[in-house]
Protein backbone atom coordinates (compact mmCIF):
# COMPACT_ATOMS: atom_id res chain seq x y z
CA UNK A 1 0.00 0.00 0.00
CA UNK A 2 0.68 4.01 -0.60
CA UNK A 3 1.69 6.04 2.26
CA UNK A 4 -0.28 9.24 1.43
CA UNK A 5 1.85 11.56 3.26
CA UNK A 6 0.02 15.00 2.60
CA UNK A 7 -3.36 14.62 4.37
CA UNK A 8 -1.29 13.02 7.47
CA UNK A 9 0.79 15.50 7.85
CA UNK A 10 0.77 17.08 11.40
CA UNK A 11 2.80 18.20 14.53
CA UNK A 12 1.96 16.04 17.28
CA UNK A 13 2.67 17.95 20.58
CA UNK A 14 2.99 15.91 23.89
CA UNK A 15 5.38 18.90 26.30
CA UNK A 16 7.39 19.44 23.10
CA UNK A 17 6.48 19.14 19.67
CA UNK A 18 8.33 16.47 17.17
CA UNK A 19 9.81 17.63 14.09
CA UNK A 20 7.92 14.87 11.11
CA UNK A 21 9.37 13.65 8.25
CA UNK A 22 6.81 11.75 5.50
CA UNK A 23 7.75 9.86 2.83
CA UNK A 24 4.98 7.57 0.62
CA UNK A 25 6.42 3.98 0.67
CA UNK A 26 5.23 1.49 2.98
CA UNK A 27 8.38 -0.25 4.90
CA UNK A 28 7.40 0.99 8.17
CA UNK A 29 9.24 -0.88 11.33
CA UNK A 30 8.90 -0.33 15.22
CA UNK A 31 12.21 1.43 16.92
CA UNK A 32 14.06 -0.75 19.54
CA UNK A 33 15.71 1.80 20.96
CA UNK A 34 13.95 2.54 24.08
CA UNK A 35 16.42 0.81 26.49
CA UNK A 36 18.59 3.92 25.92
CA UNK A 37 16.35 6.41 26.57
CA UNK A 38 16.01 8.18 29.87
CA UNK A 39 13.68 6.45 32.10
CA UNK A 40 11.45 9.39 32.43
CA UNK A 41 10.83 9.96 28.90
CA UNK A 42 9.97 6.16 27.79
CA UNK A 43 6.14 7.63 27.55
CA UNK A 44 7.53 9.63 24.91
CA UNK A 45 9.75 7.84 23.35
CA UNK A 46 7.15 5.20 23.04
CA UNK A 47 4.21 7.63 21.23
CA UNK A 48 6.60 8.19 18.55
CA UNK A 49 7.49 4.70 18.44
CA UNK A 50 3.72 3.81 18.06
CA UNK A 51 2.93 6.42 16.03
CA UNK A 52 6.21 4.74 13.39
CA UNK A 53 4.93 1.09 13.85
CA UNK A 54 1.18 2.04 13.06
CA UNK A 55 2.47 3.97 9.71
CA UNK A 56 1.52 7.28 10.99
CA UNK A 57 4.41 8.76 10.06
CA UNK A 58 8.19 7.51 9.02
CA UNK A 59 10.22 9.19 11.59
CA UNK A 60 10.74 11.55 14.32
CA UNK A 61 13.31 13.55 16.35
CA UNK A 62 11.96 14.44 19.94
CA UNK A 63 14.15 17.31 22.15
CA UNK A 64 13.85 18.42 25.67
CA UNK A 65 15.65 21.73 26.88
CA UNK A 66 15.61 22.50 31.01
CA UNK A 67 17.56 25.33 31.88
CA UNK A 68 19.34 26.18 28.82
CA UNK A 69 20.97 21.73 29.05
CA UNK A 70 19.61 19.07 26.77
CA UNK A 71 17.67 16.59 28.79
CA UNK A 72 16.26 13.95 26.56
CA UNK A 73 16.97 13.65 22.84
CA UNK A 74 15.70 10.86 20.94
CA UNK A 75 15.61 10.11 17.27
CA UNK A 76 12.95 7.28 15.90
CA UNK A 77 12.21 5.56 13.02
CA UNK A 78 13.68 6.51 9.41
CA UNK A 79 14.28 9.91 7.40
CA UNK A 80 13.95 7.08 4.09
CA UNK A 81 11.94 4.57 4.49
CA UNK A 82 12.52 3.11 0.22
CA UNK A 83 16.23 2.66 1.29
CA UNK A 84 15.83 2.07 5.27
CA UNK A 85 17.78 4.90 6.26
CA UNK A 86 17.01 5.44 10.02
CA UNK A 87 16.19 8.65 11.61
CA UNK A 88 19.32 10.66 13.41
CA UNK A 89 19.46 13.61 15.68
CA UNK A 90 20.89 15.73 12.75
CA UNK A 91 18.52 14.49 10.03
CA UNK A 92 17.51 17.85 8.29
CA UNK A 93 13.68 18.60 8.29
CA UNK A 94 11.32 20.63 5.78
CA UNK A 95 9.72 22.48 7.98
CA UNK A 96 7.46 24.53 5.49
CA UNK A 97 5.00 27.00 6.88
CA UNK A 98 6.35 26.50 10.78
CA UNK A 99 9.16 29.03 9.67
CA UNK A 100 6.34 32.15 10.05
CA UNK A 101 5.68 31.39 13.75
CA UNK A 102 9.58 30.73 14.01
CA UNK A 103 10.11 33.92 12.16
CA UNK A 104 7.24 36.01 14.50
CA UNK A 105 8.55 35.14 17.74
CA UNK A 106 12.19 36.74 16.44
CA UNK A 107 10.52 40.00 15.27
CA UNK A 108 8.60 40.12 18.24
CA UNK A 109 11.49 40.10 20.20
CA UNK A 110 13.34 42.98 17.62
CA UNK A 111 10.31 45.03 18.63
CA UNK A 112 10.67 44.24 22.72
CA UNK A 113 14.27 45.31 22.19
CA UNK A 114 13.04 48.54 20.07
CA UNK A 115 15.35 47.56 16.96
CA UNK A 116 11.78 47.45 14.84
CA UNK A 117 8.63 48.75 14.79
CA UNK A 118 5.69 46.76 14.05
CA UNK A 119 4.41 50.51 11.80
CA UNK A 120 7.98 50.09 10.60
CA UNK A 121 7.16 49.99 6.29
CA UNK A 122 9.20 47.00 4.52
CA UNK A 123 10.89 49.07 2.35
CA UNK A 124 12.91 50.76 5.35
CA UNK A 125 14.60 47.46 5.26
CA UNK A 126 14.08 46.20 1.85
CA UNK A 127 13.97 49.02 -0.34
CA UNK A 128 12.85 46.85 -3.24
CA UNK A 129 9.45 47.37 -1.58
CA UNK A 130 9.12 50.73 -2.46
CA UNK A 131 6.39 52.02 -4.76
CA UNK A 132 4.56 48.80 -4.49
CA UNK A 133 1.80 47.99 -7.35
CA UNK A 134 -1.22 46.08 -7.33
CA UNK A 135 -2.60 44.33 -10.54
CA UNK A 136 -5.90 45.30 -11.63
CA UNK A 137 -8.33 43.25 -14.25
CA UNK A 138 -11.49 44.99 -15.35
CA UNK A 139 -14.29 43.09 -16.80
CA UNK A 140 -12.76 42.06 -20.28
CA UNK A 141 -10.03 40.48 -18.42
CA UNK A 142 -7.48 43.75 -19.14
CA UNK A 143 -4.47 44.11 -16.72
CA UNK A 144 -3.01 47.22 -15.15
CA UNK A 145 -1.44 48.14 -12.26
CA UNK A 146 -2.43 50.93 -9.65
CA UNK A 147 0.21 52.05 -7.19
CA UNK A 148 -0.66 50.54 -3.56
CA UNK A 149 -2.54 52.84 -1.12
CA UNK A 150 0.00 52.71 1.09
CA UNK A 151 3.30 50.81 1.95
CA UNK A 152 3.47 47.27 3.50
CA UNK A 153 4.38 47.30 7.03
CA UNK A 154 5.60 44.58 9.65
CA UNK A 155 2.12 44.29 10.71
CA UNK A 156 0.85 43.29 7.57
CA UNK A 157 3.58 40.85 7.09
CA UNK A 158 2.69 38.75 10.52
CA UNK A 159 -0.90 39.30 9.57
CA UNK A 160 -0.63 38.00 6.07
CA UNK A 161 -2.12 40.57 4.69
CA UNK A 162 0.71 42.15 2.85
CA UNK A 163 -0.75 41.54 -0.52
CA UNK A 164 2.10 39.09 -1.73
CA UNK A 165 1.39 35.43 -2.87
CA UNK A 166 2.76 32.21 -4.02
CA UNK A 167 3.54 31.43 -7.92
CA UNK A 168 0.95 28.43 -7.88
CA UNK A 169 -2.40 29.75 -6.42
CA UNK A 170 -3.69 30.42 -9.90
CA UNK A 171 -5.05 33.59 -11.65
CA UNK A 172 -2.94 36.34 -13.26
CA UNK A 173 -0.25 35.99 -10.57
CA UNK A 174 0.81 32.79 -11.41
CA UNK A 175 2.17 33.46 -14.38
CA UNK A 176 4.14 36.51 -13.48
CA UNK A 177 5.70 35.24 -10.18
CA UNK A 178 6.69 31.89 -12.79
CA UNK A 179 7.91 34.11 -14.77
CA UNK A 180 9.97 35.94 -12.66
CA UNK A 181 11.27 32.27 -11.71
CA UNK A 182 8.90 32.11 -8.22
CA UNK A 183 6.64 29.31 -8.97
CA UNK A 184 6.38 27.77 -5.44
CA UNK A 185 7.33 30.09 -2.97
CA UNK A 186 10.53 28.33 -2.41
CA UNK A 187 14.21 30.21 -3.11
CA UNK A 188 15.57 28.17 -6.32
CA UNK A 189 18.70 26.96 -5.21
CA UNK A 190 21.23 29.15 -7.62
CA UNK A 191 19.42 32.32 -6.27
CA UNK A 192 20.71 34.17 -3.50
CA UNK A 193 17.70 35.55 -0.30
CA UNK A 194 18.66 38.91 -1.92
CA UNK A 195 18.10 37.80 -5.26
CA UNK A 196 14.66 36.01 -4.73
CA UNK A 197 13.81 39.03 -2.97
CA UNK A 198 13.99 41.62 -4.79
CA UNK A 199 12.07 39.14 -7.68
CA UNK A 200 9.25 39.11 -5.15
CA UNK A 201 9.23 43.08 -4.51
CA UNK A 202 9.17 43.31 -8.36
CA UNK A 203 5.67 41.60 -8.63
CA UNK A 204 2.19 43.53 -8.40
CA UNK A 205 0.28 42.80 -5.41
CA UNK A 206 -2.74 40.94 -5.18
CA UNK A 207 -4.78 43.72 -2.96
CA UNK A 208 -3.76 46.90 -1.14
CA UNK A 209 -1.90 46.33 2.22
CA UNK A 210 -4.31 45.78 4.63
Amino acid sequence: MKYDAWPAARMAVVTLQFLCVLTTDSAFAADDTAQLVPAHYRPVHQLLADHVEQQKIAGAVGLVIDDGKVVYSDAVGYRDVASQTEMTLDTLFRIASMTKPMTSVSVMMLVEEGKLSLTDPVSKFIPAFADAKVLVVDENGNESTVPAERDITIHDLLTHRSGLTYGFMGGPHQALYQQAGITNGLIESSVSLAEHTNRLAKQPLVNHPG
